[in-house]
């Protein structure tokens, strides 16, 4: 990503299912793309480029079939995978007819799985109550924040969950989502939170991290700004390879599209969180995810005395 393009990665991948690993795994993992079921190739993104757009506008979504000005009221996104100023320019947006709203989505990490269901009904309501009293139609949900006692939130459970929930009760289209979140950073992460109703995503983790490597000169000919937006433009242009390969040529088809199949979550699990999407093998529900969240956070925030504090994996993960 350095160069503004997208990691290659050989077809054959011998890693074992997300359910069947014996290591905390990502939720994205648990989800596979769909293909186009046809021979041919459904979409060729860099030939036919003058098809493929990933720009995405947000904001309120109006009656379709009723003329009216207020359609037009939208924030258009160039690439919607955006940097810490872009999200801030929309946080802090001084405009009548756009209001951004924050809500958390960490949890008590004390209480256990109790805790992280109770944090998903509680964001809802803070969704419901940013929307009818204080009238966002921007919501940021943002993980921000994260401490010893203070645990994220998946973010793809957290998005499907407010994408849905909102659904049900007939507000959904009153506002658009946006993802401030240290946890998405290849392509499939972000093509699963489009999938799930996101509108844009600002990947603050990698983006600082990269800040950093110009800064300590591993990335050289960068600045920081130009390496951040390499890395953005790259993941754009593996979200397009994702659509191509299931024939959507724009990120507004694909948005909120959950064109996955579910591998290893429990039907009740998924009925409730990741309704309409196709899970032939049951699996984990939201008491495994609370453990895993909870050994990756253990790894984050080691016992302090010396015996039990936990050992650096050297070499990495394999």
């Amino acid at each position: 990503s350095v160069d503004g393009k997208e990691a290659i990665g050989s077809m054959g991948t011998d890693t074992p299912l997300a359910v069947l690993s014996d290591r905390p795994q990502l939720l994205y993992n648990y989800f596979k793309q769909l293909f186009a079921q046809v021979t041919n190739p459904p979409l060729d993104g860099i030939r036919e480029e003058i098809v493929t757009d990933t720009s995405l506008s947000i904001g309120s979504e109006f009656n379709l079939f009723e003329i009216s000005s207020k359609h037009a009221k939208k924030l258009s996104i160039q690439n919607p995978v955006i940097s810490k100023e872009d999200l801030d320019k929309i946080k802090f947006i001084e405009n009548n007819d756009f209001k951004a709203a924050t809500i958390s989505t960490l949890y008590e990490i004390s209480g256990r799985l109790n805790s992280l269901e109770n944090a998903l009904e509680d964001m809802i309501l803070g969704i419901e109550k940013a929307i009818d009293q204080e009238g966002a139609n921007i919501i940021i949900l943002s993980d921000r924040g994260v401490s010893p006692s203070m645990a994220p939130i998946p973010m793809l459970l957290a998005t499907s969950h407010a994408h849905h929930a909102l659904k049900r009760i007939k507000k959904r289209s009153k506002f658009g989502i946006i993802i401030e979140s240290a946890e998405p950073r290849e392509p499939h992460h972000f093509a699963s939170l489009f999938g799930y109703g996101a509108s844009a995503i600002n990947p603050y983790m990698v983006n600082e991290i990269i800040k950093t490597q110009v800064r300590e000169g591993f990335i050289k000919g960068y600045t920081e700004i130009e390496a951040v937006i390499n890395f953005n433009k790259a993941i754009g242009k593996g979200i397009l390879k994702i659509m191509n390969k299931i024939g959507i040529s724009t990120l507004h088809s694909y948005r909120g599209s959950q064109l996955f199949e579910i591998v290893g979550f429990n039907s009740e699990f998924s009925r409730k969180y990741f309704p309409y999407t196709t899970s032939r093998i049951e699996g984990i529900g939201l008491y495994e995810i609370e453990k895993e969240i909870s050994k990756r956070y253990d790894y984050a925030f080691p016992l302090t005395d010396e015996k039990n504090k936990l050992k650096l994996n050297i070499g990495g993960e394999y």
